[in-house]
């Protein structure tokens, strides 16, 4: 009978998100060492990168270690039971576990694949709490200052406490409300009215 699957992810940690994800039927130490050269210095994810955090499985051998660090590349090992030192890595493990593979039920490598490979790409992209918004306005304030435009106005809907925190942490003050401006599921609903005024422009 066939062995289980076993996947290995590497993620990048700080500036533009990476990862590569494995599926192998045994993690023997040559295997491990090859799987290495294949997912990350084959396809370059390596390449920029000075350290490789690892924690302290057993596959993560010392031929293992030697393959990363013969393309110079340095291997640290995190402290015992610190889960905290490798946080990026322990969050997207626990990501795909919890909202993709204990979800569905899969059929054969190919599937597995491709079932990462999408989520993955959606946790890439598409997931909350990435700072995503913080971006857009701040680039949005700096735009508009750059065009000469000294006010901005928003409208938002008082329960959207998300968006309406993003809002007042770029300089937007609440200045009225517009009573009735809409209906929602039958029910006449309020906004709030934000303006951001600028401190270069117009001054």
């Amino acid at each position: 009978m066939k062995s289980l699957p076993k996947i290995l992810i590497i993620a990048a940690a700080f500036g533009a998100f990476g990862y590569g994800v494995g599926v192998f039927y045994s993690m023997s130490p040559p295997i491990m060492a090859g799987a290495m050269a294949g997912l990350t210095l084959l396809y370059g994810f390596l390449l920029t990168k000075r350290i490789l955090i690892c924690d302290r499985d057993d596959k993560f051998t010392e031929q293992f270690k030697k393959t990363i660090e013969a393309r110079g590349v340095e291997v640290v090992v995190t402290p015992y039971q610190a889960p905290n030192c490798n946080a990026y890595a322990e969050r997207l493990v626990r990501s795909i576990k919890d909202e993709c593979l204990h979800r569905m039920i899969l059929f054969g490598e190919r599937n597995l694949l491709r079932c990462l490979r999408g989520y993955t790409a959606h946790y890439h992209a598409e997931r909350n709490h990435q700072g995503i918004g913080n971006e857009l306005m701040a680039r949005l304030v700096e735009e508009s200052e750059r065009n000469g435009i000294w006010s901005l106005y928003s409208s938002i809907f008082p329960e959207n406490q998300a968006t309406l925190k993003l809002h007042l942490g770029h300089g937007f003050r609440e200045v009225g409300i517009r009573e009735r401006i809409a209906q929602r599921n039958g029910r006449w609903r309020n906004t709030l009215i934000l303006e951001r005024r600028s401190k270069k422009v117009g001054v």
